[in-house]
């Protein structure tokens, strides 16, 4: 009888030890993620969960009041507020390097980002078809050379439309003043796929459109050189500027959270999911509109669903000071 009445106390003692373990665990992954530095020794392994880290502080949350219910009245309550604490944290670094749409603001440019994937050349006239149909000042897809077999209908409809060969990683076309454009490697080994575009609209107000498409973060040596390349390059731009891109994680991981802050640039708050398409709107905005300068974003919505890339792109309405 002393045995039987003892089980389901250690059960339940059982159960509370193993919730207060993944509580611990989920909390302890995602606050050293998102402070390790890339070039550290588990740097790479740190850039692929830290942009998991607001999910790791929730499930770190919700096992620690399972914990509680389950009779941890210490343990319990402490990892709620650690977890609480965390995540509080980072949407408050999130906040003060993001800024909110703007819906009063007139739209000055349109522009339309998209990551076209560099297979997807089957659906090639089917997403010229929806770009258009959205009217862009400015259309910018990476992955580009699936496209090769459109550039006639482009230019057709745009006066200018950037050189795009097979294997392009970076299509610009636009039927704004071009004052200059150039594109330039920033990655070691990999193609140019950063590229600037200076214009002029009917007004009279001028901006840069700046696009590129990062590495991986967690390629160590790489992705450092990159992001550093990336800031000077930022930085050298003066007046109104909107950057899209794929950076391939979201702007509250590490090295976007170092680039917004050192170079005085903003993600628009609350972007769309962008990948993986299947996720919908809980994936990951790894795709992202960023703006200095005192350029406002009016909407901001998804683009390219059902057009076989794996990545959803945008269209966003833009206004210039």
């Amino acid at each position: 009888m002393g045995n039987a009445g003892t089980r389901p106390l250690s059960t339940k003692a059982a159960f509370s030890g193993a919730t207060i373990t993944v509580s611990a665990l989920s909390i302890i992954g995602g606050a050293v993620a998102m402070d390790c530095p890339t070039n550290s020794v588990i740097g790479p392994f740190a850039r692929l969960v830290d942009p998991f880290s607001p999910l790791l502080f929730a499930i770190g949350l919700l096992f620690a009041l399972f914990a509680l219910l389950l009779g941890a009245r210490r343990l319990g309550p402490l990892l709620a507020l650690v977890a609480i604490g965390c995540g509080g944290w980072l949407y408050s670094e999130y906040r003060t390097i993001s800024q909110p749409l703007h819906p009063e603001a007139a739209t000055d440019v349109r522009i339309l980002w998209f990551n076209v994937l560099a297979s997807n050349s089957e659906s090639a006239d089917r997403i010229v078809d929806a770009a258009l149909a959205e009217q862009p000042d400015i259309l910018v897809f990476t992955e580009a050379g699936a496209l090769t077999s459109t550039l006639d209908r482009l230019r057709a409809t745009y006066d200018f439309v950037s050189p795009c060969e097979k294997g392009c990683t970076m299509l610009v076309a636009t039927n704004l003043k071009v004052v200059r454009t150039w594109a330039m490697r920033i990655a070691p080994g990999f193609p140019k796929r950063y590229m600037v575009l200076e214009y002029a609209t009917q007004s009279g107000k001028r901006g840069f459109l700046v696009a590129n498409h990062l590495a991986k973060p967690w390629m160590p040596g790489i992705a450092e050189t990159e992001i550093a390349r990336l800031k000077s390059q930022y930085d050298w731009l003066t007046g109104p500027v909107a950057v899209v891109g794929d950076y391939n994680m979201p702007p509250w991981s590490l090295p976007m959270r170092q680039v917004l802050g050192s170079t005085g640039m903003r993600v628009i708050r609350g972007q769309p999911a962008s990948w993986p398409v299947a996720a919908g709107r809980f994936g990951l905005p790894i795709d992202q509109l960023l703006v200095r300068g005192g350029v406002q974003v009016g909407d901001i919505r998804t683009f390219g669903a059902g057009l076989g890339s794996n990545h959803l792109g945008f269209v966003a309405d833009v206004a210039l000071p």
